[in-house]
């Protein structure tokens, strides 16, 4: 066992040496050299496995020439056997033991006896420790204020895990730390680990601790339909600006929210969360707004069939001046503003008594210079007072206005010259950015308003503190801010869930909200509870569970007491002692028209909750934290709909309601668009599909409630920028604005940042033209984005007919999109799934889509895959092309590509190896003998390579223009694998019986040309082979097909024309599976079954059509369906007697019916002993129907007789 064990250390070191090494050369690369030169010092590393943080500095500092005068090392760990492998590590460096310390304890468990250092200089190294969620940091930034001596260096690196803060959470435990890294390392080819850094000193004679819990800010906020509408007719960027900073909100809590860990979250509250914060701010539900009916908000429709709500007296002035958030009726005072932030009696004097009382409210105390410029020399410093104006104002001199600081000189301290340097610097800096600054020198206080700061919004906000709540403004507020408290309420409690401080199995929840302003405890409750028991409804893993049932008690004020939006719940006026004695599962102190930091913290007021889930809301001052969007595992759905034998979609009963209530939340819609519920019930369900759509049904977009039901990325690859931005427009347009568009119309810069977003887990959904997908940079950003927590869940093809070659549409572009999107959009298990918009395509195109949406070798049959909600066209005609020029490049190709190998591919596994290999462009010979690009041959490349895409012989394609060549992922395959993937490829063409002859013809082939080894030369002749299939086919197809009747049209007039015998109309369309000028055989019969399903769904029921219908299902195969199984047994027994009593000539029925019978047999795959069974059965029951037809007939003829002669 101790060899065992030694040999898993020295593989961990193997495996995990070298990603830490280059996790502590970062953060150290990143310091002054002087700060390790000219004193002893002592090393203290936390959790430090085999003392690999300990040993790179050490080298780090022998690698800089710098005398190593470290006096002891404190190694800590719980791993005994690692740690004494350090202590051989370390031996070397140190010359003896003994002045290493070992404390094998965990980190919660370390006191200050244990790391009681002695030198000037203290170096700390965490290096994938703090990210940890069971240490509790705050105790831990205890135990260092009470041993620090002198100077002490942190050095903390932690995996880049997006939802992950606590690194962050550990620096704000102490008071103005000196900050010398802040860094966010993303993988890169060099650098392939995704790292946050942090360096900073913490000096004794100045520390200090934050004794508050840090707060955090989160996003979230509704609008109402009326309020959008009205406010479009006043300042539109403006009202923009102010909803995005009204969309932020910072939250304290009874326990420490800021290190709480993302990690392993359940996808259904990542679901709930991303859905409140799909729009900062995002349209309310029709719930809430329901629940403004009492004051007058009434539901409509829109001429699009949309829902919308309107009301009556309201004006845009007034819900203008309402974003503009102040409340008068708060008096800061020395006994209720925040005097524990200010640093000098001058200060607490300005604020509290001179300082006029708008400004009180509106000005942020103590903000840290940093948060201002970015600039990592001001990260101790603060500025006394602040504004951040939500949007900008230009004064006459078209100066810009972006934010004002007031600071305060107390004449009792002495500034030195270097610190009036430094607020010289500062101001200007801050001007530079726009900010304006003045000082109140020599302690003279004013009370002026500088012109209200040069500010449309701070002479907004002074008017509004003027305005009295009466009924119509009390009203306003309500329309307004309302919904924005309502988000704010099930953001938190979201929140709380997923830090398990509530419990969701508990059967009954007691809540406390106290309400500062505006109503919305009982709506948010209401809101969020409806949104929770649907998405349940849905799930599968989730069915069953419900919303705990809540009782509420609210606290609200005068103003808004009797307000309708409290529905059944009667508030009280105050906290009373039995408010007090009551213990709450949740306790929430909400204001929305109050900022953070203002008020003296009342966190510790509230003490009678569980899990101390107890949660002060108040409006941010500045953004500080983007909006993040959630990603984790997949929610695994249940079936939407039910599809019948000819087509037509049913929403199954019990998920019906809950999917109509979402998409009324999402689109506002109470239908579907054509299509969208069976893409809807494939994609929720992890299965791909290929959607046929018409051309007015918005494409993608249809999509997006799924992308939107599931905690992933999702990509949406569009033909062109004009598309990319219409998808992003058309989700803004519904307040989804999540998502992001990147194409080769923007600038680098920009398209830089959009990139960052989606990296960062800032984006929801991204469209991307497709030219852009082949970028390597992308595909890096892609893979990397798995390993810092941030997944994907669908890969969306829009116009995908351009990525098949049986369409005039095709584009390189889309080579190999699918394949790109599985080996580099990673969900956090398996592989992505895809799906596949599509407006005017042939079967044969749809099969090739639907062959792209599928990981190779791994095709199964399933009709419902395609999704047809309009009709299919007949197959176009395209450009020939030479098969001899095209056999003379497949030779050149597998040439070039054995010999121009680059590298491994990232993200390549040992069962799926593959490399990255240069094609050259090809050339001819211009004017001078020089070689040109031949666009010709170019050409006939894409097709060439495309088609070693079907075979599985590449994963991607990109343009290397600086070197003039194609790069490939080339996957690695076996000769037999290739034959294999020969064979799909024409199965999904033809039958499986004349797939397999062609995969033999191959066998037998011999190549014809001599190429390195027999895998090239099956290659070769697979391709060649492919090829042929190709060029031959397009000769085949009609040239004038555009023309053509449709299908349907053309088979409904047959049937209606009396003139044309019944027998020869069937056999007329059966034949259509040999009738090379429409395609290839299966994409004519899919063609053919989609006719009749259409006729059999308009209420015809000709024999004719039930024959053609039977003979489709065996050809297609039904895919074991109890419905289809049914179908073809009905429709075979009904087809054939309905043929018989259409043809009274019995023996030419007899040989029809015979030669039917032949036709299936030779044609079709399926023809087993079911079908003989079938056939059996209906050539019994014919007989019967025979003999009882003569049998009437002899019996008509004997009552005839009787009653002539006998009668």
């Amino acid at each position: 066992m101790a060899a065992d064990r030694g040999q898993m250390l020295l593989r961990a070191l193997c495996d995990d040496g070298v990603r830490q090494k280059a996790k502590v050369d970062r953060v150290l690369g990143t310091m002054p050299r002087k700060l390790f030169q000219g004193t002893t010092f002592d090393v203290v590393d936390w959790q430090c496995g085999q003392g690999v943080n300990t040993v790179c500095f050490f080298d780090f500092i022998r690698r800089n020439g710098m005398e190593n005068r470290v006096q002891q090392v404190f190694l800590i760990d719980t791993d005994a056997e690692a740690m004494e492998r350090a202590l051989w590590h370390l031996e070397p460096y140190m010359g003896d033991t003994d002045r290493i310390v070992t404390i094998h304890k965990p980190i919660n468990e370390v006191d200050r006896f244990d790391i009681e250092t002695h030198q000037p200089v203290t170096f700390h190294f965490f290096t994938d420790v703090l990210g940890h969620p069971e240490i509790d940091l705050r105790r831990l930034a205890q135990l260092i204020g009470r041993t620090i001596r002198g100077e002490h260096y942190f050095f903390c690196v932690d995996a880049l895990k997006h939802g992950n803060d606590r690194l962050e959470t550990f620096y704000r435990c102490f008071n103005s730390p000196e900050l010398f890294t802040d860094e966010t390392y993303y993988p890169t080819a060099r650098q392939p680990y995704a790292m946050t850094c942090k360096a900073f000193r913490l000096r004794a004679e100045t520390f200090g601790l934050n004794t508050a819990l840090s707060p955090v800010q989160w996003q979230a906020a509704f609008r109402l339909d009326i309020v959008r509408e009205l406010l479009q007719q006043t300042e539109r960027e403006k009202v923009a600006a102010l909803y995005r900073s009204l969309s932020r909100f910072e939250v304290s809590a009874g326990y420490d929210v800021a290190a709480c860990a993302h990690n392993d979250l359940p996808p259904l509250l990542a679901v709930l969360s991303n859905l409140i914060t799909r729009g900062l701010p995002t349209a309310a539900s029709p719930l809430l707004e329901d629940a403004f009916a009492p004051l007058g908000n009434r539901k409509r429709w829109n001429e699009e069939g949309r829902i919308t709500y309107a009301a009556r007296d309201l004006y845009p002035s007034d819900l203008f001046e309402a974003l503009h958030l102040i409340d008068p009726r708060f008096k800061p005072d020395e006994t209720t503003y925040n005097v524990d932030a200010l640093e000098s009696d001058l200060q607490r004097e300005y604020i509290t008594r001179v300082a006029p009382p708008p400004f009180r409210q509106l000005f942020e105390p103590q903000r840290n210079v940093y948060t201002l410029t970015g600039q990592r020399e001001y990260c101790t410093q603060h500025v006394d007072f602040s504004l951040e104006f939500p949007y900008p104002t230009k004064d006459l001199r078209d100066v810009r206005h972006n934010g004002f600081v007031i600071e305060i000189e107390d004449p009792t301290v002495q500034t030195t010259m270097d610190q009036r340097r430094i607020e010289k610097q500062r101001t200007d800096d801050l001007a530079a950015m726009n900010w304006t600054c003045e000082t109140f020198s020599d302690g003279h206080l004013s009370d002026m308003h500088f012109g209200y700061l040069d500010s449309d919004y701070v002479r907004t906000a002074f008017r509004v503190f003027s305005r009295p709540f009466d009924s119509e403004w009390v009203r306003t507020l309500q329309y307004v801010l309302t919904p924005i408290g309502v988000a704010r309420i099930e953001k938190v409690i979201l929140e709380a869930l997923m830090a398990g401080r509530l419990d969701l199995a508990a059967p009954h929840w007691e809540v406390l909200v106290v309400e500062r302003d505006v109503p919305c405890a009982v709506a948010a409750l209401s809101d969020l509870r409806a949104l929770f028991e649907r998405l349940t409804a849905l799930s599968a893993e989730w069915d069953g569970v419900h919303f705990p049932e809540v009782t509420l008690d609210v606290i609200s004020t005068p103003e808004f007491i009797d307000s309708p939006l409290h529905a059944d719940v009667v508030p009280s006026a105050e906290l009373t002692e039995e408010h007090r004695a009551k213990t709450y599962d949740l306790i929430i102190d909400i204001s929305v028209l109050r900022r953070a930091g203002i008020e003296r913290p009342l966190i510790g007021t509230y003490t009678n909750c569980h899990n101390d889930c107890c949660f002060i809301v108040r409006s941010a001052h500045h953004a500080r934290e983007p909006r993040r969007v959630l990603t984790t595992g997949r929610i695994t759905y249940r079936p939407l709909i039910i599809r019948d034998a000819i087509g037509r979609s049913t929403l199954i009963p019990e998920t019906a309601g809950a999917i109509h209530y979402i998409m009324g939340i999402l689109s506002r819609r109470e239908d579907f668009r054509p299509g969208q519920e069976a893409i809807l019930d494939r994609l929720l369900r992890g299965e791909s599909v290929a959607a046929l759509l018409p051309t007015d049904a918005h494409g993608a977009a249809v999509a997006l409630p799924a992308a939107l039901l599931q905690p992933g990325v999702t990509v949406v690859i569009t033909p062109d920028a004009k598309t990319a931005d219409k998808l992003i427009d058309e989700a803004r347009q519904a307040d989804i604005d999540c998502g992001a568009s990147l194409h080769t119309n923007m600038t680098d810069g920009e398209r830089e940042r959009r990139e960052r977003r989606v990296e960062s887990a800032a984006l929801h959904f991204v469209a991307i033209s497709a030219e852009q997908l082949a970028r390597p940079t992308l595909q890096q950003r892609f893979l990397s984005m798995r390993e810092t927590g941030v997944y994907f869940a669908y890969g969306i093809l829009d116009s995908a007919e351009r990525g098949s070659e049986w369409s005039p549409f095709f584009d390189p572009h889309y080579l190999c999109a699918g394949k790109i999107l599985r080996r580099y959009a990673r969900p956090r298990e398996g592989t992505i799934t895809l799906g596949a918009t599509l407006s005017q395509a042939s079967f044969d195109v749809l099969f090739d889509v639907e062959r792209e949406l599928l990981p190779v070798d791994s095709y199964t049959p399933d009709r419902d895959r395609i999704v047809t909600a309009s009709a299919t066209v007949a197959p176009m005609s395209l450009e020939s092309r030479s098969e001899a020029e095209e056999g003379k490049d497949i030779e050149q190709i597998l040439r070039e590509m054995g010999m121009e190998y680059i590298a491994p591919v990232l993200g390549s596994s040992s069962a799926e190896e593959a490399r990255l290999v240069g094609l050259s462009y090809p050339t001819s010979a211009g004017e001078g003998g020089e070689s040109t690009r031949d666009k010709a041959a170019e050409a006939r490349y894409i097709r060439i390579l495309y088609r070693m895409g079907c075979l599985g012989l590449i994963d991607g394609v990109a343009r290397d223009e600086a070197q003039k060549r194609f790069l490939l992922v080339v996957r690695d395959c076996t000769a037999e694998q290739v034959y294999k993937r020969y064979c799909d490829y024409f199965n999904r063409y033809y039958t499986r019986k004349r797939a397999e002859r062609e995969e033999t013809s191959a066998r037998a082939g011999m190549p014809a040309v001599m190429l390195r080894d027999e895998r090239e030369g099956v290659i070769y002749k697979c391709l060649t082979g492919l090829t042929h299939y190709v060029c031959d086919n397009i000769v085949r197809l009609a040239p004038d097909t555009a023309s053509h009747t449709p299908l349907t049209e053309r088979l409904a007039q047959d049937l209606a024309d009396d003139s044309q015998a019944t027998d020869e109309v069937l056999f007329r369309y059966l034949h259509l599976v040999n009738d090379s000028s429409e395609g290839s055989p299966k994409g004519r019969i899919h063609a053919l079954h989609e006719s009749v399903c259409t006729l059999r769904r308009a209420g015809h029921t000709h024999p004719v059509l039930l024959l053609l219908n039977t003979f489709c299902l065996l050809y297609l195969g039904t895919g074991d369906r109890a419905t289809l199984e049914q179908d073809l047994s009905t429709s075979y027994e009904q087809g054939i007697i309905g043929l018989y009593h259409l043809m009274p000539d019995y023996a030419r029925f007899q040989e029809q019916f015979e030669a039917y019978n032949r036709f299936v047999r030779n044609e079709a795959d399926a023809t087993d002993d079911a079908t003989e069974a079938r056939m059996e059965k209906a050539a019994s029951r014919l007989l019967l129907i025979r003999a009882a037809d003569i049998l009437s007939t002899h019996l008509t003829y004997t009552t005839e007789l009787q009653r002539t002669y006998l009668g």
